[in-house]
């Protein structure tokens, strides 16, 4: 501790600033981590879940399309207008492919990856009583109700209409529950923040206090020790005038006593 008082003024100072920078640097760290962090978990929610969701929409309405197609199909009689509408479909079914291919990088819980999978199996055999539908028609034009290749579409279709909405559900819900993950966690950041900001301001304040006392301290020995010296050298100045005026009364003293004792 005696090593620390004898440092000089100014290198404290010096200290004080280097420590005080060092501090504010580790907040300001602290601070630029916790927002490249927030960041980029809200990028993975919008790149994941959300998108996922958005890309299970827009695949089921292209799903829902394709499935009218198939209904214009059934009750055209034209055969020109029929194999525009089949080219229709088949350019329906790429665009659907597409979009499946789409979401299935960007899911990632067990629930999504499942739903997937029976999407996938569905459209396959949704698309295999389709062609087994439209081949069973015997006259372009003519009632389908009493095919019975008919409820398998109807059926399969239903329930691929459903595997899109359980997608796009999944990925809303993983990303508001994601959402509210992240909301926690700026909270509890927030906290850690204010703490250490408030530490820091505590740690600097007192540094201060304790540099500003170490500081009076000096500037009160030094004034004790200018008292001292100036008491010192008034006692001597004094002692000096005194000895002064007696080396200049000793030689009258004399000359008088030398004169008294002459006849």
């Amino acid at each position: 501790m005696n090593g620390i008082k004898d440092i000089k003024i100014g290198t404290k100072l010096v200290a004080l600033v280097v420590f005080m920078g060092i501090l504010m640097f580790v907040s300001v760290f602290m601070t630029g981590n916790t927002v490249e962090n927030i960041n980029g978990s809200y990028q993975r929610i919008d790149k994941y879940d959300t998108q996922a969701a958005l890309d299970a929409v827009q695949a089921g309405k292209s799903f829902s399309e394709a499935r009218g197609s198939l209904t214009r199909y059934l009750f055209r009689v034209d055969a020109t207008e029929r194999q525009q509408i089949a080219s229709e479909m088949a350019a329906q079914d790429k665009k659907i492919d597409e979009e499946i291919a789409a979401i299935q990088p960007v899911i990632e819980s067990d629930a999504a990856k499942a739903a997937m999978e029976k999407l996938q199996k569905d459209l396959s055999a949704y698309r295999t009583a389709r062609t087994a539908l439209m081949q069973a028609q015997t006259a372009p034009g003519t009632p389908v109700d009493n095919l019975p290749q008919l409820k398998p579409v109807h059926d399969l279709g239903a329930d691929l209409s459903s595997d899109f909405e359980k997608i796009a559900e999944i990925g809303t819900k993983g990303a508001a529950q994601e959402t509210a993950t992240l909301g926690d966690k700026i909270s509890s950041d927030r906290v850690v923040m204010m703490t250490g900001s408030i530490i820091v301001i505590v740690i600097a304040i007192l540094i201060g206090l304790w540099l500003a006392r170490m500081i009076s301290q000096r500037l009160t020995r030094l004034q004790q020790r200018a008292d001292a010296i100036a008491d010192a050298t008034f006692r001597s100045l004094c002692r000096c005038s005194v000895m002064t005026r007696l080396a200049s009364s000793r030689p009258r003293s004399s000359r008088c006593a030398r004169t008294s004792s002459s006849p």
